[in-house]
This record gives C-alpha cells, sequence and structure tokens, in this order.
C-alpha cells in the first residue's frame, strides 16, 4: 500500500518542549539543511566530530559570525530515512530557559531553516510513508491524554490498531471488486467467475466490524474529550465540599455562608479512566447581590453546556420550593439526585419529586457513599458500562463518519446483491473504499490535512 512521498526542498525548525523552566530545552530540525545548519552553529567539545547518526555530541552552540556561545548543549542528528520524517533531524538539547530556547531557533532560522507549522514534523513522516494517517491522528491523542486509559487506547492506535483492521477490510474489499470487474468483462462467464455466496458473507463481515468500531467509537471519544459533570443546586447544600471530595483536595472555598461560590470552579479528575471535568456553580437563588447574580448566570451556562448534572440537596433540610423551580429549568439533561450531608442528618427529609427518583445518599464531609456515586456517574456516562471494555481501538470524530459512510455504501451493496448486477455493486463497493482510503490517508485532501495537522502543537 503506497503513501504519497514529500520530496521537501525546505528545512523546518522549532522548539519542541513546553514554555516555561525545565531540565532541557529541545530545539528541532528536520529537511535537506539540517546536517549543515547543525555544522555552522555547533562546536563539538571534542576535535574530531563525524556527526554520525544517532549518536550525541555534546559542546557550545554559538553565534556563527562572531563565535559568542549561547548554551552548552548535546546535538544529535539523524539521517534519513531512519528518523521520524525519514528526512535528516537535528535535535538541540539545551538548558530549560525558553529565552535560551528562543535564541538557539532564531540562530537556526538565520542560517535558512523556517519557522515549522504546527504538526509539520508528523505532517511530513505521514507524506514519506512512515506512518498511516490514523497513526498520525494518534500522536495528537498521545499528547493531549488526560487519564492512563486514554493514553493506552492512543498508544494503541499509535501502534497501527485502527489501521490493520481497516487495512484488512480494504483487503477484502480489493478482492471483491476484482471479481466483479472480471464478470463485467466476461458477461457470459458471470457465473462461474463471482461467488454469490461467499461475497453475500463478505459483505456482512465488513459490515459487522464497521457496526464494531462504530461502538467503539463512543468510548473513544469520552476518553478523548472528556464528559462535563456539573454540581448545581441552591446555596450552602454542600456543592464545594463535593468538589473537593471527588477531586480529594482543597480545590473550591468551603464556608457555612450562603453564596461563597460566585463563580464555576472547574478541575478535572480521573473517573476510572475518563477525564471528567467537573464543575462546582454558584447557587441558584432570587435574591442574591449584583455579582452573586452574575456567577448564576455563569452556572446556568455550565449547566446548559452539561453532559451528566449532579443535582445535590441538603439532607438536613426539607425540599423548597425554589428546588421545585430549578429542577424545572434543568429539562431533560441527565440528571443524579444527590442527597448530601447525611452525617448530619436528624430525620428524613420532606421527599422530593418523585421524577428524581431515588437519591444517592452522601456525606461529602465524611467521605460516605462516594464510591457508589463515582460508579453511578461512570455508569450514567457510559451509557451503561460498569467498566470500560478493552476494545483494541476507537476511531476519532473524523474517522467515525467516515466509517459510518462506508457502512452505508455496504449496506447498499447488501440490497443490491439480490439483483446479481456486477456493475452495480461496484459502484457501492467503491464509494466504501473511497471512504477506507481517506482515513488511512491514501486519498485524503489537502483541506483536510491542513485541519488535521493544524491541531499539533509547534515542533511535534
Amino acid at each position: 500500500m503506497s503513501v504519497p512521498s514529500l520530496h521537501a526542498e525546505s528545512t523546518v525548525a522549532a522548539i519542541s518542549t513546553p514554555p516555561g523552566a525545565g531540565g532541557i530545552a529541545v530545539v528541532r530540525m528536520t529537511g535537506p539543511d539540517s546536517l549543515s545548519i547543525l555544522r555552522a552553529v555547533f562546536r563539538p567539545h571534542s576535535d574530531i566530530c563525524s556527526f554520525r547518526s544517532h549518536h550525541m555530541y555534546y559542546g557550545q552552540v554559538v553565534e556563527p559570525r562572531t563565535g559568542e556561545p549561547i548554551d552548552e548543549a548535546m546535538a544529535l542528528f539523524m539521517a534519513g530515512p531512519k528518523s521520524y520524517t525519514r528526512e535528516d533531524v537535528v535535535e538541540i538539547h539545551g538548558h530549560g530557559n525558553s529565552l535560551l530556547a528562543h535564541r538557539l531557533l532564531e540562530t537556526l532560522l538565520a542560517q535558512g531553516a523556517s519557522l515549522a507549522e504546527p504538526g509539520e514534523f508528523t505532517k511530513r513522516a505521514f507524506l514519506n510513508g512512515r506512518i498511516d494517517l490514523t497513526s498520525a491522528e494518534a500522536v495528537l491523542d498521545v499528547l493531549a491524554a488526560r487519564t492512563r486509559k486514554g493514553l493506552e487506547m492512543a498508544e494503541r492506535q499509535l501502534a497501527g490498531a485502527l489501521f490493520q483492521r481497516l487495512a484488512s477490510i480494504r483487503e477484502r474489499l480489493l478482492h471483491g471488486l476484482a471479481i466483479l470487474e472480471v464478470a463485467i468483462d466476461f458477461p457470459d462467464e458471470e457465473e462461474e467467475i463471482v461467488d454469490w455466496r461467499l461475497l453475500a458473507e463478505s459483505l456482512r463481515g465488513m459490515a459487522a466490524e464497521f457496526a464494531d468500531l462504530l461502538a467503539a467509537s463512543r468510548q473513544g471519544q469520552l476518553l478523548r474529550e472528556g464528559a462535563r459533570v456539573v454540581i448545581c443546586g441552591l446555596p450552602n447544600v454542600g456543592k464545594s465540599s463535593l468538589l473537593n471530595a471527588l477531586l480529594c483536595e482543597e480545590r473550591a472555598l468551603v464556608t457555612a455562608i450562603p453564596g461563597t461560590t460566585r463563580d464555576t470552579i472547574e478541575e478535572y479528575f480521573d473517573l476510572n479512566g475518563l477525564p471528567v471535568r467537573c464543575i462546582d456553580t454558584a447557587g441558584i437563588r432570587d435574591d442574591a447581590d449584583l455579582v452573586e447574580a452574575q456567577g448564576i448566570v455563569r452556572a446556568r451556562a455550565a449547566i446548559d453546556r452539561a453532559d451528566l448534572l449532579l443535582l445535590l440537596h441538603d439532607a438536613t433540610r426539607p425540599w423548597l420550593a425554589p428546588e421545585d423551580e430549578l429542577l424545572a429549568t434543568l429539562g431533560h439533561k441527565p440528571l443524579l439526585y444527590v442527597l448530601n450531608k447525611i452525617d448530619a442528618a436528624p430525620a428524613p427529609p420532606a421527599a422530593a419529586p418523585s421524577v428524581l427518583g431515588e437519591p444517592l445518599a452522601i456525606s461529602a464531609l465524611t467521605g460516605q457513599g462516594l464510591d457508589a456515586l463515582r460508579q453511578a456517574m461512570f455508569h450514567r456516562l457510559t451509557d451503561g458500562a460498569s467498566q470500560w471494555e478493552e476494545n483494541s481501538c476507537a476511531p476519532n470524530l473524523r474517522q467515525t463518519e467516515a466509517i459510518r459512510r462506508a457502512l452505508d455504501a455496504i449496506n447498499r451493496a447488501q440490497e443490491t446483491l439480490a439483483l446479481r448486477a456486477p456493475d452495480l455493486l461496484t459502484v457501492e463497493l467503491r464509494e466504501c473504499l473511497d471512504e477506507l482510503n481517506g482515513m488511512i490517508g491514501l486519498t485524503t485532501t489537502d483541506d483536510v490535512l491542513d485541519a488535521i495537522f493544524s491541531r499539533f502543537c509547534l515542533g511535534k
């Protein structure tokens, strides 16, 4: 399976480490002039330095015109095609000071390198055939992973799990198309050429694999993007205490004074591998002052964007009319009714509306009931799953939409099969093939590639 090759005429450079202070900063170059630029700016400590590929050398980065030292550094040259981009690649590892890193980058640019676009190193790796497009997109998932489960999924994608499944389907699809096209060329021998029973079985198998990938895409979306969980309720019911308890840290200020939270407070935590963006909101009431009222506006906006609401009620007091009003504004959002402060409740409170069902009784102060709450949150966010399925791969949104279109084409082909018309079948199977080629990157348009790689950070 061939991939378009990029014959790069330009050499590009970028800082590959995050901004700020650290142990080292890495500046990276790729392209035909990488080694000559390195020779111009790097003075090795040893008099004998051949810049052998995949060897590191100690020395100083200097200003070529004046010889002024810029930084003490280690330099690494990797000759193509045995490099990340399959081009000549250079890495200079200097001290982890952003001023030094930027000065080094400016020195490389002055010697003829161009500033790399976001994701350009990975884009060149794809265009030069080192990785397919699904693996290239997985690089972004590796960088963005917020939980161990998300990282494991991204690493499976990077190792080619999705590509292998798509390539297997593609091979069967090409085999079916080849047979049909021979039948079109020799219509009198169609019955001997095409085994319609085997073809139907093959189409059913491809449809089942596409359906399996679509089912896995929901899990992939959750692991990549996470979920938004909003804690809402009247003032002083323990929303900030619950946020702190879920995060296992004192993130929000907690007092006995109603209306302490004047804005939304947001933080991520790991819920059985699912990255959850938990949002504490201002207590919603009518008699709020001006600042608190602005917080309530933001609270309602957060509720509108939530994937799951935790409606919190204080177990030490009865259900109040303002809570009915709040409930009426929540619409049909997924919701868990949580009864807090059960450690201090003297007696069962007045019953809440029956539509809320049985409450999850907790104490944010003592931790009682929190494990059950976490499990209920995971169950609701994952559409009934009690734990993750160990899927080998999970398509992203772009891939999911392409798989959906490919499955539609296969389904149409199965409907057409009864006509035993090879020319009509090839139309549907070619449409399916086009979608597979686009996912893998064989026929992906430039604007789609630009959209994919523009989401990468500089230097990757």
